[in-house]
């Protein structure tokens, strides 16, 4: 007996019908929130022929349970196995359906004559580097659909929003890192380069509200992380350290 589809909540809901609105969108995704449910039924309800959904490995059964349950479809999972090879040349022929393909394994192809229709970025943080191949590889792709999911869409630094906004939205972000930085950063000396780095956001906030289109979705984890205290036995190098500091010997 299959599973009834989920029906997505009124927030979730409000996700899809923008990215079926606006096409190109950043799903700002808190902890818990739903994001699979929110990019399966986007990518059921468009009705695109060719499908991608870029992930990471350990997702995919997650992906796959999704999409059949929402819409009794198969996930090819593109992988160096017999099947994952013939469905790797099945999306490289532009034979419409669903693929699922690591971050890894993305970031070795060449899209720009590839046939997309729709592609999700799962953890589209990992193509924040703007200098990475995983980006570089990234911005070739073609699709009118472009998805990129994440809690931490910046990485570890306000400056990723670059990288994540180009993937998204190419034409509106600039192509030069420099111009849009001067907008958005504070510039940060750097004693060791002849460039200045690129630090804290000038209005905390600002870059994604220019962004034309980023849905959030607000975390439903309510947990409190467990606390215990752990004993460590110091071995004899550590305890030399240690000993001083404590009995002040």
């Amino acid at each position: 007996m299959s599973l009834q589809p989920l029906v997505p909540h009124d927030y979730q809901e409000v996700a899809v019908q923008q990215i079926l609105e606006h096409k190109q969108t950043l799903v700002y995704a808190g902890v818990g929130s739903g994001k699979t449910l929110v990019g399966v039924e986007a990518m059921l309800r468009a009705e695109t022929a060719v499908n991608l959904i870029v992930a990471p490995l350990n997702t995919f059964r997650g992906w796959q349970k999704t999409l059949q349950r929402q819409g009794g479809k198969e996930l090819q999972f593109i992988d160096a196995r017999k099947a994952g090879k013939e469905a790797h040349q099945q999306l490289a022929l532009g034979v419409p359906g669903y693929y699922f393909m690591g971050t890894e394994r993305m970031r070795t192809q060449a899209w720009a004559t590839w046939r997309l229709d729709f592609v999700i970025i799962d953890e589209v943080h990992k193509i924040s580097n703007r200098k990475s191949k995983t980006f570089k590889m990234a911005k070739t792709m073609k699709a009118l659909y472009r998805v990129g999911l994440s809690a931490t869409p910046a990485g570890n630094k306000p400056e990723g929003l670059y990288a994540v906004g180009k993937w998204h939205w190419p034409k509106t972000v600039p192509n030069s890192f420099v111009k849009w930085a001067q907008e958005y950063l504070y510039p940060e000396y750097n004693p060791f380069s002849q460039f200045d780095d690129w630090g804290a956001a000038r209005s905390p906030g600002a870059i994604m509200k220019d962004f034309p289109s980023v849905a959030r979705m607000p975390s439903t984890y309510t947990g409190k992380p467990a606390i215990h205290d752990i004993m460590v036995e110091l071995n004899p190098t550590q305890r030399k350290v240690y000993t001083p500091i404590v009995t002040g010997k």
